[in-house]
């Protein structure tokens, strides 16, 4: 059972009000609609155990909840990292159970990510609606005053990267990596410009952390969103990094979702195919090609700011759909 098969499976448990339009695992991202409320704000928890106690990593849901500060909960978004030795199905299910148990009725549940870890790990990204008028935290708000549904994306990544030795700033990288996970979902499901970003994790080294925060504000400042305030344990999980874009539309029409495709419609691969195979083949095998050729193509990559360990599963996937 892969990620996307998994995820399928334990949304498809979860019911959802009549507000969600689109719900967790049916498309890059969900949607909500949020046209009684003037802004949305924002409040991640990340919580781990090495011991495998399920209990104690669950209750970063109601934190995460209760941390909403003069808002009504709306939804969550929930990450769920597992180890392969726990059974990773049966302790999905087990840690599905129990969040649900901490979450109110009448709360959503708007996606998020499910991957294997070292550590049993959840982290709950909880949103709350703040009427029109009504005073909020400016840093953990996004004004929804011309919008009248709300794009969620949450996405994980490992922060251990292939090839990491000829990235630069290791740091930066991988927050424009975060970043760019999710905000081309927000993009591509109709989100022109996404809104705002809130980050967390678990990254013990202070200098890769403030890589990571440079990153994410250059692609905060790129796009015009909002940095939200971020949320990082201060240590080391697995070097697990993630992140919650959210975005918004003026009317379901604005929507391109993945899931609409129909026969007969035309779709588009960008890009240059298999540049990024043959770069990182490049780095990572002594393919005969020359130092001068791969100092450029090195030198090329790593002021892309995308890290290497997914430029070959990129070019991959490139070369095999393009025409």
């Amino acid at each position: 059972m892969n990620e996307y098969s998994l995820t399928e499976e334990i949304t498809s448990e979860i019911s959802t009000s009549p507000s969600v339009v689109v719900a967790p695992g049916e498309d890059d991202c969900s949607v909500i609609n949020v046209e009684d409320y003037g802004s949305l704000t924002y409040n991640s928890e990340i919580r781990y155990s090495r011991s495998g106690s399920i209990t104690k990593v669950c209750v970063a849901a109601k934190e995460a909840i209760d941390g909403l500060r003069d808002s009504e909960p709306i939804g969550v978004l929930v990450f769920l990292g597992v180890p392969s030795e726990n059974g990773i199905e049966d302790t999905v299910h087990r840690l599905q159970e129990e969040i649900t148990g901490h979450i109110e009725d009448g709360v959503d549940h708007l996606g998020g990510d499910t991957n294997e870890t070292e550590t049993l790990t959840v982290a709950v990204t909880a949103v709350g609606g703040i009427e029109s008028g009504q005073a909020a935290d400016a840093e953990t708000q996004v004004d929804f005053s011309e919008m009248n549904y709300a794009l969620h994306s949450m996405d994980m990544i490992n922060a251990t990267l292939v090839g990491e030795e000829v990235i630069k700033n290791k740091g930066k990288a991988l927050g424009y990596y975060v970043a760019d996970a999710n905000i081309s979902d927000v993009i591509a499901s109709g989100s022109v410009p996404p809104m705002g970003i809130q980050a967390f994790g678990g990254i013990g080294d202070r200098e890769v952390l403030e890589g990571v925060r440079d990153g994410i504000q250059e692609r905060t400042d790129e796009y015009g969103m909002k940095n939200l305030e971020d949320v990082f344990t201060g240590a080391d999980i697995d070097q697990m990094l993630g992140a919650t874009v959210v975005g918004g539309v003026r009317s379901t029409d604005e929507l391109t979702l993945r899931s609409g495709a129909q026969d007969g419609d035309i779709v588009l691969a960008t890009g240059s195919p298999g540049v990024f195979t043959a770069a990182t083949l490049a780095i990572e095998t002594d393919t005969g090609i020359g130092e001068e050729l791969r100092g450029s193509l090195i030198e090329y990559l790593t002021d892309t700011g995308v890290p290497v360990k997914q430029l070959r599963y990129l070019g991959e996937q490139v070369s095999q759909t393009a025409v």
